[in-house]
């Protein structure tokens, strides 16, 4: 009979083993004294079990130091460990920063514990943690915090005012994060004092949370110039990047009063041929005071006008085919494309990526040739101006993504601001291509717009919550800030670029050959002057329009032509042009917009809340949570 007594026990003796192996918090209390001037000194007190699982060489302990208030204004609240013991005893610690607080790490690294009971104390003050609203001072406070990992047998808490008064105000919650139960008992202990304790455990992620209210004048309020400075304290990586960029913004402003004002307009005189000595390039070149693939393209149009080379067109594949130069007038530029292009014996060359090396050499050849003919005579850049302002922008951003509380918020400020950041750059990219005309502008509308919703339904899809997340801790203006800086050196570098007074004059001859390319026949009788409309007078032009961006209205100046029966009907496009496929109609903004768009990517390699009523366990200050490590 013994041993059956003794065989049924065993299952009991288990699971009695088995219970007092748990790692549990055995009692939690709060000494919280509210001093005269609204800080916090709080001195916590955890009886704990430990039996080497979560809890080997210690605790930790989570603080929220970073508040969303009602009116969604970012709160930090000051917070600093004073001691911390273990069994009495000076205890090491170190803090680590998260991304709404601070994390006490408690115990030495080097030492484990052995399983038994320890008592943890810590001590800590804490800042703008009162409510000051109008008939009545409070302290709305998580005692435990709702985020510990244990369950916790019994949890209390002290309030301790700096004098005695009679109106004292009592409430608290218990259990989980919104939950509004009061499993609690609360009395007023002394003339300045109140004391709340649960009246039953508290499971895993569950907490006490108490509110104590009183008289105005018990506390001294903040004043007027400590709110602002709290303010500015909250907001500070935030107002250094706005700072910077309204700092930025005047310093733009002023050098553009001073160097990017264009010097007046003339009197612009219609001409009927390009001015002498200016080729498409260079044309295009001085008009938007800077280089683009249209100027190679314009480039190698204008050699095919003048026989130095044929392109063949098999359906928006091109290739430029060498011919006989010997006896032609070149442009320095042009010069420097066909010796770019048909270098080393070549013979004719496919725009495309394979050749990428080939063509971005030609191209960077005929760019610092424009440059060097043209830039400081007839426009400056004062890109040179830029260096102060973005070494500015940097030092700024730095020093404002520094100040950020944690490492956390660091890394989500840079994941958030590349994630506003791509889809900017993508509609940039969507406008780029809607500018362009023909059939290769608007593949490339297509393509880019397909790419940018797919990102968007990706980003939406899989980041919206850590976004919204980031958003309750970070800045938001500091991203806004931040991505105007660096918006502003792109536009002032285009609006500081202007002509000099030589420039000023040659654009007001472009400006007066432009009038001719674009008028109307209807308009030309008042032109007495103009000549008469040739097919040799249109493809001499040719590429001056697709320099200049005239190439539609050029095109139908011919096609009027055409329809008058003033040239041969049966034109469809000049002899150095070889299409196949059906590539006749709009031929000119076809082969201009098609072959800039081949020659771009081929030369590219692959406290303000009250807690009396409508509160609930897990609000007001304080709060957090813990575990072991």
């Amino acid at each position: 009979m013994t041993l059956w007594r003794s065989l049924l026990a065993l299952p009991l003796l288990s699971l009695a083993f088995t219970c007092l192996a748990e790692e549990y918090i055995e009692s939690f209390h709060s000494d919280i004294e509210v001093r005269l001037n609204g800080d916090l000194n709080v001195t916590e007190t955890l009886v704990v079990r430990a039996e080497g699982k979560s809890i080997r060489r210690g605790i930790y302990r989570d603080f929220p130091t970073l508040y969303t208030n009602p009116q969604g204004r970012k709160v930090s609240v000051g917070f600093e460990v004073l001691s911390v013991q273990r069994d009495g005893r000076a205890e090491s610690y170190h803090l680590k920063n998260r991304s709404n607080g601070k994390r006490v790490y408690i115990g030495d690294p080097n030492i484990l514990l052995s399983p038994g009971f320890y008592e943890y104390q810590i001590n800590y003050t804490t800042t703008r943690q009162l409510g000051f609203f109008d008939e009545f001072d409070e302290l709305y406070w998580n005692v435990t915090g709702n985020g510990w990992s244990f369950r916790i047998d019994r949890a209390s808490a002290r309030v301790t005012l700096p004098v005695s008064f009679i109106d004292f105000q009592l409430t608290g919650y218990t259990g989980p994060q919104g939950s509004t139960a009061q499993n609690l008992v609360y009395r007023r202990s002394a003339g300045n004092q109140a004391y709340f304790e649960t009246s039953q455990p508290l499971g895993r992620q569950e907490g006490l949370t108490i509110v104590a209210s009183w008289p105005k004048g018990v506390v001294d309020e903040p004043s007027d110039a400590q709110r602002r400075a709290w303010f500015f304290e909250d907001y500070r990586p935030s107002l250094i990047v706005v700072g910077g960029a309204l700092a930025l913004f005047a310093y733009y402003l002023v050098l553009w009063r001073w160097f990017g004002r264009d010097p007046e307009t003339g009197v612009i005189v219609p001409l009927y041929q390009p001015p002498e000595e200016y080729s498409p390039a260079s044309m295009r070149f001085v008009q938007n005071m800077g280089y683009d693939k249209k100027c190679f393209t314009s480039a190698i149009i204008n050699l095919a006008v003048k026989g130095a080379v044929e392109i063949n067109d098999d359906e928006g594949q091109f290739k430029v085919i060498k011919q006989e130069t010997r006896d032609l007038s070149l442009a320095p530029g042009e010069a420097q494309v066909l010796s770019g292009l048909f270098g080393e014996g070549r013979d004719n060359i496919s725009i495309d990526q394979s050749n990428h090396v080939i063509l971005s050499r030609a191209i960077g050849k005929h760019k610092i040739s424009l440059k060097r003919d043209y830039e400081k005579t007839y426009f400056n850049t004062n890109s040179r101006l830029l260096f102060p302002g973005i070494l500015a922008t940097v030092i700024v951003i730095a020093t404002a993504v520094s100040n950020l509380p944690s490492e956390e918020i660091i890394m989500k400020t840079i994941f958030f601001g590349v994630f506003t950041a791509i889809p900017l750059i993508m509609l940039s990219a969507v406008w780029r291509g809607f500018k362009r005309r023909g059939k290769g502008g608007k593949f490339q509308v297509a393509i880019n717009l397909v790419v940018l919703v797919v990102f968007c339904g990706a980003l939406v899809n899989n980041v919206a919550a850590p976004i919204i997340e980031f958003s309750e801790v970070a800045p938001l203006p500091l991203i806004a800030g931040a991505l105007a800086m660096v918006a502003m050196h792109y536009f002032f570098y285009q609006w500081l670029k202007a002509p000099t007074l030589a420039g000023r004059r040659v654009l007001d001859k472009i400006e007066g050959f432009k009038h001719y390319l674009k008028v109307a026949e209807e308009d030309e009788i008042a032109l007495t002057e103009a000549p008469e409309f040739t097919i040799g007078i249109y493809e001499t032009y040719l590429p001056y329009a697709i320099a200049l961006d005239l190439e539609n209205e050029w095109t139908a100046k011919l096609n009027r032509a055409i329809a008058f029966g003033l040239v041969d009907r049966r034109y469809s496009h000049p002899g150095w042009y070889h299409a196949r496929g059906n590539r006749d109609d709009h031929f000119s903004s076809a082969l201009s917009s098609s072959m800039d768009s081949a020659i771009s990517s081929s030369s590219v390699a692959p406290g303000s809340s009250s807690g009396s009523s409508g509160g609930s366990s897990g609000g007001g200050g304080g709060g957090g949570g813990g575990g072991g490590w």
